[in-house]
């Protein structure tokens, strides 16, 4: 048996193609429908297992403390699971934008959890991981499916679709939008009808966040306005990210020679099924919800 002691994988931005808030559970939670889907954009960790018991981060760390980062977070709530005395250093590169609604820090969490059940040989099924998931956060799990879906609940309840893997113009104003701010500004979209699944296509695509992020984010709202000409541009989460679906990379490549340098304009590709799984399969990691890796 070989045993495996170092692990790269990628870790994956989401966008959500259509965003609505239903009401708000007694716990204070949010009740929500979107769609997720995947993206290019990626960070990468890479994680080598130690001796001497500890959780070490080392990289782009964004400025937080290590007992607050959702890496260290899901390490160590996976460490009971170990099978054997074992620590590990975990190296963050960074690439996807703090406070801009992709996802970037439950996506580091979910890739956490997948490379410490393998290297720590937990061996939970991915029903257990989704478990502990939920504990970190409720973007988590959809990194842990790692299929584009359309979630429900606090977005915890989730149904794989597909969908067609369109090319995006993604744009980064130069302002983060903290999400419990915007969750609690009172000019917040939150009563939204629920749909069914079946209803997507005939559903106009929106984000019931995007309203009150204008209001009160500005740069947010320069960018949409200098966006105007691409009539389908729409916001990521909570922001500030926004994107615009394309075609075909050659219209997205037009786009971008238009859009000011001061957005940060970058292409992307979607994807129905996430990098991170993908590149898990490969090593070796399979769940039997994940199927095979689609090369």
């Amino acid at each position: 048996m070989i045993v495996i002691k170092r692990l790269t994988l990628p870790s994956p931005a989401k966008i959500n193609l259509l965003l609505l808030i239903n009401g708000r559970r007694a716990d204070g939670y949010h009740l929500i429908q979107t769609v997720f889907t995947f993206i290019d954009l990626h960070d990468t960790l890479t994680f080598e297992k130690t001796e001497n018991d500890s959780v070490q981060l080392f990289g782009d760390l964004l400025g937080i403390a290590q007992e607050n980062n959702l890496i260290h977070k899901a390490a160590l709530k996976l460490k009971s699971y170990a099978t054997k005395k074992s620590g590990v250093r975990i190296t963050v590169e960074k690439r996807i934008p703090d406070g801009a609604g992709l996802g970037g820090g439950s996506s580091n969490a979910a890739t956490t959890l997948v490379a410490l059940n393998h290297l720590w040989e937990c061996n939970l099924s991915l029903a257990n991981l989704m478990e502990i998931a939920l504990t970190l956060g409720a973007d988590v799990p959809i990194f842990l499916l790692g299929h584009r879906s359309f979630a429900e609940g606090i977005g915890e309840i989730l149904t794989p679709i597909d969908g067609p893997e369109e090319n995006y113009l993604l744009v980064f104003p130069q302002q983060k939008v903290p999400t419990a701010e915007i969750y609690a500004d009172p000019r917040l979209t939150r009563d939204s009808p629920a749909i069914r699944i079946g209803d997507l296509l005939e559903t106009a695509p929106k984000n019931d966040f995007e309203p009150a992020v204008k209001a009160r984010y500005s740069k947010v709202k320069e960018a949409f306005d200098e966006l105007a000409r691409f009539s389908n541009a729409r916001l990521s989460g909570s922001g500030s990210a926004i994107f615009v679906p394309f075609d075909s990379i050659e219209n997205a490549k037009i786009a971008a020679k238009e859009v000011s340098s001061d957005l940060n304009p970058i292409l992307c590709q979607g994807h129905n099924v996430s990098t991170m799984r993908e590149a898990a399969i490969s090593a070796g990691i399979v769940f039997p919800e994940w199927g095979v890796a689609k090369w």
